[in-house]
């Protein structure tokens, strides 16, 4: 990869998801050095307006081929058109080379000149293995991986023969430039919360039957679920049948996270598949007390043994969706950092989750001093500098 000259990024723009937030970060730090980013959105429709905005502020381009509208195609000529036009607005030697963010390049991206990197955000937890897509990765030129879970996941379950390089994710911006203050002992409410998208794998209703058996022990805790997604209603309507309306609070997509984790006790990533964990790592470098379950690349996130608190996952998938799960869309397989093997995926159960965060409350200031020594080892280990170097590293090997 030649100086000041990176791959193209085939990426989907149009979610508001930790993947695209990242994807940013990394535009405005590589372009802080002198790299030109060049975009190509995979997504069915334009990129949302926040990234095209921030995108347009650092001077990167943007197609979006999806989108193309082309009068008097012939049939069965799309993927053509698409492919044309693509090298004409971009320029082919812009697409000499390109890093595919979590998907493999559809049929209108490939050439045979043109060499392909894959960047495994959890792809490899979540689709089912087959021969096709064993086919599509064995035909990268070389794979990053955000843990060495999935790292594992492409070796033992998708039979990976190549170099997988892990790169963990990086903090945002934004969270890691807050001022930090150490948290303390609120006595009175324990504001408990989660921020994910609202689907089963998320493991959220998980902390709702926890959080009611908190208040049917006595404990003075409130319950904040942010986050949109198909799960939402029902998770909506589990909530109002286990707890007091003044007890729990959905205000959906939360952009502020710094003043979120600052008027959070407790943070709690429930999570059955969980590639890394970018909001867990944001409320470890925020200092919210977290816990998590033991998971998948969960444990990566710890800038040290005891930062957060780890659950073991116990429930099958159906005890889960008798909890009110939809258990749609979750993973054949996770990795059990424990056990160090892959097996099926496991939930939180809603007694031992309760008691990880009583013993939270309990003692919550030795919590607090623990989180608050997690937040600045987080903020080194985890910056956006040291990311955006090591990842330009690896595309520099792997092209």
């Amino acid at each position: 990869m030649s100086s000041l000259k990176l791959p193209a990024n085939y990426i989907a723009l149009d979610d508001f998801g930790g993947l695209q937030t990242l994807y940013a970060g990394f535009a405005e730090a590589v372009t802080a050095k002198g790299y030109q980013v060049f975009t190509v959105n995979r997504a069915n429709s334009l990129p949302l307006q926040h990234f095209s905005a921030t995108l347009e502020q650092i001077g990167g381009s943007v197609q979006s081929p999806q989108t193309y509208r082309v009068a008097n195609v012939l049939p069965g000529t799309r993927r053509l058109v698409q492919h044309t036009l693509l090298n004409w607005r971009f320029g082919s030697s812009n697409l000499d080379h390109v890093l595919c963010w979590n998907a493999p390049p559809d049929s209108y991206m490939k050439s045979k000149r043109r060499k392909f990197a894959f960047y495994d955000h959890g792809f490899s937890s979540i689709r089912k293995v087959n021969n096709w897509r064993q086919q599509q990765l064995a035909r990268m030129n070389g794979i990053i991986s955000v843990s060495e879970s999935n790292k594992r996941l492409l070796k033992d379950l998708w039979h990976y023969e190549g170099k997988v390089h892990v790169v963990r994710n990086p903090l945002r911006q934004e969270i890691a430039k807050q001022s930090l203050k150490k948290k303390r002992n609120p006595e009175d409410n324990f504001r408990i919360s989660c921020a994910s998208r609202l689907v089963s794998f998320k493991g959220i209703v998980s902390v709702i039957h926890a959080t009611a058996l908190l208040v049917h022990r006595g404990y003075p805790v409130t319950l904040t679920i942010a986050g949109e997604g198909p799960e939402a209603r029902i998770l909506e309507d589990t909530a109002r049948q286990l707890l007091p309306i003044d007890k729990v609070a959905f205000p959906g997509l939360v952009k502020d996270m710094c003043s979120f984790f600052e008027e959070t006790d407790i943070f709690v990533a429930p999570s059955l598949r969980e590639p890394f964990g970018l909001s867990p790592l944001e409320a470890l470098a925020s200092g919210v007390p977290t816990v998590l379950s033991n998971i998948d690349g969960h444990p990566e996130t710890l800038p040290f043994v005891g930062a957060a608190t780890l659950v073991e996952p116990e429930l099958s998938l159906t005890e889960y969706a008798q909890l009110g799960s939809t258990n749609t869309k979750l993973p054949e397989y996770v990795y059990f950092p424990s056990l160090q093997m892959i097996a099926e995926p496991k939930a939180l159960a809603p007694d031992t989750l309760a008691d990880a965060l009583s013993q939270v409350i309990n003692s919550y200031t030795e919590h607090a001093n623990t989180a608050f020594a997690a937040a600045e080892q987080v903020r080194r280990k985890f910056s956006i500098e040291k990311y955006t170097d090591e990842l330009l590293e690896v595309l520099g090997e792997v092209f």
